[in-house]
């Protein structure tokens, strides 16, 4: 049942946007073996799922809430001195508690195709359509391609800029909040654009990182993909302050 009213959320300067990477690291460094075996098995369930015929995706897409409310589960274990336990990562797969996340992550999914599939359009529409008399293996032809790249990149960067302010936090408050996946993604999006710097510091920090981790043989996604999944831990505790 849904909470009433609604948890308020804080508006934060921007520099909590490099301290949220900060705390999400001290938190990593302190249970290093806990946090990368769950990293590796949450990476590997998402690719398994993934290679599934048809359905694979869509699987993939749906289980992301529900391991993602496991690391906070977790996560929730270290302030009052206990380990991370690795099994966290599946508390919330019990049936009485499963069902919310998986309706968060299929709304989250149609969500996200209908945004992309909005900034493809725009891009096509920019992009696409040869002038009368152009081959397609002309000079104009790749030139064409190439502004279309750009705009496919132009369109793609906000779209999931935009999604990732209205999922990252709603696992938790339909793990903490029981609130309905539509409300949680509302309420993540309305608490990320009230801290829209520190957001946009953090997001463009981890894409950074990213990059980073993933030039030594992508070893440092051993770190990277764990710390993204303690992110919204630290920014939760940090927005809902009341209710942390």
């Amino acid at each position: 049942m849904q909470a009433t009213p609604l948890p308020a959320y804080q508006r934060l300067p921007a520099g909590m946007g490099s301290r949220w990477i900060g705390d999400a690291w001290r938190l990593f460094r302190d249970y290093p073996a806990s946090w990368v075996v769950m990293g590796v098995l949450f990476f590997v369930i998402q690719l398994v799922l993934g290679l599934i015929p048809m359905l694979g995706q869509f699987l993939a897409a749906i289980s992301t809430p529900v391991l993602m409310a496991g690391f906070a589960v977790a996560a929730g274990r270290v302030p009052s001195g206990q380990l991370p336990r690795i099994n966290d990562l599946f508390a919330c797969l019990s049936a009485d508690r499963v069902p919310p996340f998986l309706l968060l992550g299929t709304v989250y999914l149609v969500l996200s195709m209908a945004v992309y599939t909005l900034a493809f359009l725009l891009a096509a529409g920019a992009g696409f359509g040869l002038p009368g008399g152009v081959s397609a293996g002309s000079p104009m032809t790749a030139a064409m391609g190439e502004q279309l790249l750009l705009a496919l990149l132009m369109g793609g960067i906000p779209a999931t800029w935009l999604l990732t302010m209205a999922f990252w936090l709603a696992p938790l408050l339909v793990l903490h909040h029981r609130l309905t996946p539509l409300v949680a993604l509302r309420l993540s999006f309305m608490a990320s654009a009230g801290s829209f710097a520190a957001f946009a510091i953090m997001f463009v920090g981890m894409t950074v990182l990213l990059f980073l981790a993933a030039l030594p043989f992508g070893l440092g996604l051993l770190v990277w993909v764990p710390m993204s999944l303690l992110l919204p831990v630290v920014g939760y505790r940090s927005l809902f302050a009341a209710h942390a």
